[in-house]
């Protein structure tokens, strides 16, 4: 009956007679049902809820949709491939139903859009959240946001979208894409969203901030003031001629925080020792009088007016034609723990004579299905159970003059890039702010004097000291370090790092 009916009148009596998708859900809301069917294979239950679904896209104003809506189908189906005690057979159908159904999941889902707030997602554990774990997405998921991404990189999309004949060139080329009509409306309505809550003008009116192709990731072209730009251009000058970065090197860090970091190591005071001693009484912690009541709701932290802590570090790499390629990076988050790196933002203020930058993302995720089939994980997810525990997320262009920023949560890596011209050299200058979470401060010279002995040098033209004994002079000031243990101290940091980010990329991102 329900293959042969195509009238939606027909349709729908069926479907209510014979109460099919409460059935459905009360059948999947148990664990003992064995959903395989063994005298026509697996599949009965995957077609007869893929005829609900393709009737419930095509027909959005029936009561079937509003059944599928309201019921707890898609708990039903997470709770079965979840549970521990799961027989791999219906652990298959279940994810063949889940692959499926994902076109109305995610058409429905579009109606649940958040408000977006400012930074209401700010990890205040750490400010490295790369270490937490997400949940690994569907292939089919996976082909979605591909999808998205295809046109969040389009040039002027913001406003392209508002032009009826260019949303139909997309509608067209969604279906050479193998994109469903459903799926389409899915990406156009959540690309409204975007427009309404996230795409804004950037400083003094100049430039556009928007959504990046990859999630949580944002990206501004062309947005810095000429004045600003000047000043920069001018002020990295000064530092270029300053340095020895003409050393044949291919990168080099004009500025490298590493090179001034703090060293608890170094005595600020002079050693001394007392010739007394003092004996306080012991104290014995006890419980506080009065408790604080739990809040009653939890409000979106807002940064707007507030002075934030960030490392700062400006980056030349310089191609030749002795040295036309840049290889690509090793994939890492920012900093340790102790420094805090929530975000990252980046600059490409100079680039030229070179193919375009891009930059990779994966993100850890966690394989709760561990029981599942080998033949589930390829189907739904397109991996099998020996792939490591993380999955690549997509990659962003940054040309000459975008700036980018994007969570600590992802690992990132550089994508190779040569000459354009191989016959000219050519270079990509970078500045890079590394913004430390806003619930952490860390140790600056808010706390700590500055133990770089140039500062101090600075200061002694006010002195009757010749100049010529500004070096020795400083040797004796406390809490300072020389440019060579100060070097010293780099390459240990860097050793240490390096190390750290196999560590963790064993453990967290590559583990099998």
């Amino acid at each position: 009956m329900i293959q042969k009916s195509t009238s939606k009148d027909e349709m729908i009596k069926v479907f209510q007679d014979y109460g099919i998708v409460k059935q459905l859900n009360a059948i999947l809301s148990r664990r003992d049902v064995d959903l395989y069917d063994y005298d026509s294979g697996d599949t009965s239950i995957v077609k007869l809820l893929k005829t609900l679904v393709d009737f419930a896209d095509n027909h959005p104003d029936s009561s079937i949709r509003t059944e599928l809506e309201q019921g707890e189908m898609f708990e039903n189906l997470t709770a079965i491939v979840k549970s521990n005690n799961t027989d791999y057979r219906n652990r298959r159908v279940v994810g063949q139903i889940i692959e499926t159904c994902f076109q109305h999941r995610a058409y429905t889902a579009s109606s649940s859009i958040r408000p977006y707030t400012d930074n209401a997602e700010i990890d205040t554990r750490s400010g490295m959240a790369g270490y937490a774990h997400g949940e690994v997405r569907t292939l089919v998921e996976m082909q979605y946001i591909q999808y998205m991404q295809s046109i969040l990189c389009k040039p002027m999309w913001w406003i392209d979208i508002t032009n009826q004949h260019i949303v139909e060139q997309w509608r067209t080329d969604s279906l050479d894409r193998n994109i469903s009509p459903s799926t389409f409306n899915l990406a156009l309505e959540q690309l409204g969203v975007f427009v309404k809550q996230l795409v804004c003008n950037g400083s003094d009116g100049l430039g556009t901030i928007v959504p990046g192709p990859v999630e949580l990731t944002y990206i501004l072209d062309n947005g810095i003031p000429d004045n600003v730009y000047t000043r920069l251009m001018t002020n990295v000058s000064d530092i270029e001629h300053g340095s020895n970065h003409n050393t044949g090197q291919m990168v080099h860090n004009l500025i490298d925080a590493s090179m001034d970091m703090n060293h608890q190591g170094i005595q600020t005071m002079v050693v001394w020792k007392s010739d007394t001693q003092v004996i306080r009484p012991v104290y014995v912690p006890t419980l506080p009088e009065h408790f604080e009541p739990k809040y009653e709701s939890a409000k979106p932290v807002s940064l707007r007016g507030r002075n934030l802590q960030v490392i700062v570090k400006l980056t030349n790499i310089q191609l030749t034609p002795s040295k036309p390629k840049y290889d690509k990076g090793n994939w890492h988050i920012e900093g340790p723990i102790n420094e805090s790196i929530a975000a990252i933002g980046l600059y490409y203020y100079d680039v030229e004579n070179i193919t375009t930058p891009k930059l990779d993302y994966r993100a850890a995720v966690d394989f709760y299905y561990q029981r599942a089939s080998d033949m589930y994980w390829k189907d739904v997810y397109d991996i099998d159970q020996e792939s490591p525990q993380s999955q690549y997320i997509g990659s962003l262009e940054v040309p000459n003059g975008r700036c980018v920023v994007y969570p600590n949560r992802y690992q990132h890596k550089e994508q190779s890039f040569e000459l354009a011209d191989p016959t000219q050299p050519g270079h990509c200058k970078i500045l890079t702010f590394f913004v430390v979470n806003p619930t952490c401060r860390i140790v600056s010279t808010a706390h700590v004097a500055p133990q770089q002995s140039q500062w101090y040098n600075s200061s002694l033209d006010k002195t009757p000291i010749p100049p010529e004994l500004w070096n020795d002079a400083t040797q004796y000031i406390q809490g300072v370090q020389s440019p060579a243990e100060a070097k010293h101290y780099r390459d240990e940091l860097t050793s240490d790092r390096i190390q750290i980010i196999k560590a963790y990329n064993e453990y967290r991102y590559e583990q099998v």
